[in-house]
C-alpha cells in the first residue's frame, strides 16, 4: 500500500506540473502578495486593453463628454519629450536649437510624490493648498489650483473610514498617495489617502490656473466640461466659480470615479505639482456638510485666505444666511498648528 500511494503522489504530481499547476503542499508556500500582483496586473491589462480616448459632443446641450484614457504604469512611463514627439507636438528647444526639458518635464520633476502624503493628514491638508492640480484632457493640459481642502481621520465620526472598511472605501486603506473617490450630491469627488490607514485629504475647490503649458485656451475646455444650466440652457460659469466646489472641480477637470478610484497618479494625464507658491495666510474652521453628533465641529478645513471667492463658500459664513462662524482660526505662514490635538489653537 505505501509503495503503490507514493507512485500515485508521483504520477498524479508530475500531471499537474506538467499543467502548469501548483502542487498541493506548494501553495502554502506561495506568496500571496505575488498572487494578488499578478491578478492586479492582468486585470489592469484588460482594462487598458478595452479604454480608448475619445470625446463625443453632445448634440443637445455641446458638452464634451471624456472617456477612460490609457494608464500607463509609472515604471512603464515614457519621457514626457517622447510623448510629445509621438502626439506630433514640438518639444521645446533652447536659443541654440538644442533638445531640453519641456514645460511639462519641469511640471512633473515637481509632481508630488507618496512621501508627500506620508505624513499627518492636517499637515497634508494645510499644504496642498496652493498646489497645482494638472490633468490632460484630448491633447490640453488643464490646470486648476488648490484653494480649500478637508482632513478626515478615521478615529473621528466625520470619515467615511469610521463607518467600516468595505470594497467601495478600499482605497482609503490604501499607501499614502493613492486616489480615493466617491459620489457626493450626484457628483464625484476626489481624496488622497494619508499617512495611517482610513486618513485622506478631500480637495474641495480649486482657482482655474493658467501659464506655457496650460494656456488660457484651456478655459473653453473646462467650460465645456462643467457648464451653468439654467432655465434658458448651458452658458459658461464665471472663471473664478468654475471649481468652487468638490463636484464642480472633477467635472471642470474631467476626473470620474471609474476612471480614478484606487489609482496612484500618472505623470502622463493627472498628477498634483509644488510649483513652490505658498499661501501667505490660510483660514482653517468647520468642515461643511458634517452632520451634528458626528464630530462637526472639528476645525480641520483650509481655505487659501486670498482665494476665499473660489471656495464652496466662505469660511466666515454660518450655517445660517446671517449667521457668521465664531471657530475660524487665521494660520500665518510658518505656523504650525494641528486642529484635531491642539488645544487651545494658537501660533507655536
Amino acid at each position: 500500500l505505501a509503495i503503490t500511494f507514493c507512485f500515485v503522489v508521483v504520477v498524479s504530481g508530475t500531471a499537474m506540473k506538467r499543467r502548469g499547476c501548483d502542487l498541493p503542499f506548494e501553495v502554502e508556500r506561495r506568496n500571496p502578495r505575488r498572487t494578488c500582483r499578478q491578478i492586479h496586473e492582468r486585470a489592469t491589462q484588460t482594462r487598458m486593453a478595452s479604454q480608448k480616448s475619445f470625446s463625443s459632443r453632445d448634440g443637445s446641450s455641446g458638452q464634451t463628454r471624456v472617456a477612460r484614457t490609457d494608464r500607463i504604469p509609472l515604471e512603464r512611463s515614457v519621457s514626457c519629450v517622447d510623448a510629445a514627439n509621438s502626439e506630433g507636438e514640438q518639444p521645446f528647444k533652447d536659443k541654440d536649437g538644442r533638445l531640453g526639458l519641456s514645460r511639462l518635464d519641469d511640471s512633473v520633476a515637481r509632481m508630488l510624490t507618496a512621501q508627500f502624503f506620508c505624513r499627518d493628514t492636517s499637515v497634508v491638508a494645510r499644504e496642498l493648498i496652493g498646489k497645482l492640480i494638472r490633468r490632460k484632457i484630448n491633447s490640453h493640459w488643464l490646470a486648476a489650483r488648490i484653494v480649500e481642502t478637508e482632513a478626515y481621520f478615521i478615529h473621528e465620526l466625520g470619515s467615511h473610514a469610521s463607518q467600516g472598511r468595505t470594497k467601495s472605501r478600499e482605497a482609503l486603506f490604501a499607501p499614502p498617495g493613492t486616489i480615493y473617490m466617491y459620489y457626493s450630491r450626484a457628483g464625484d469627488s476626489l481624496n488622497v489617502s494619508t499617512q495611517g490607514g482610513g486618513n485622506a485629504v478631500l480637495i474641495k475647490a480649486a482657482e482655474v490656473h493658467f501659464d506655457e503649458l496650460s494656456p488660457p485656451q484651456t478655459l473653453q475646455t473646462m467650460q465645456e466640461l462643467n457648464p451653468k444650466r439654467g432655465p434658458s440652457g448651458a452658458s459658461p460659469r464665471e472663471v473664478a466659480r468654475q471649481c468652487a466646489g468638490q463636484t464642480l472641480l472633477c467635472k471642470s477637470l474631467g476626473i470620474t470615479v471609474p476612471d480614478w478610484n484606487g489609482f496612484q497618479f500618472q505623470p502622463s494625464e493627472f498628477f498634483i505639482e509644488d510649483d513652490g507658491l505658498e499661501p501667505d495666510q490660510i483660514v482653517v474652521c468647520r468642515r461643511l456638510g458634517i452632520p451634528k453628533g458626528r464630530d462637526e465641529d472639528l476645525l480641520l478645513r483650509f481655505v487659501d485666505a486670498h482665494r476665499i471667492s473660489s471656495a464652496t463658500q466662505s469660511p466666515y459664513r454660518g450655517s445660517a444666511p446671517n449667521e457668521k462662524h465664531t471657530q475660524v482660526r487665521v494660520l500665518q505662514r510658518g505656523d504650525l498648528y494641528n486642529p484635531l490635538f491642539s488645544h487651545p489653537p494658537g501660533t507655536f
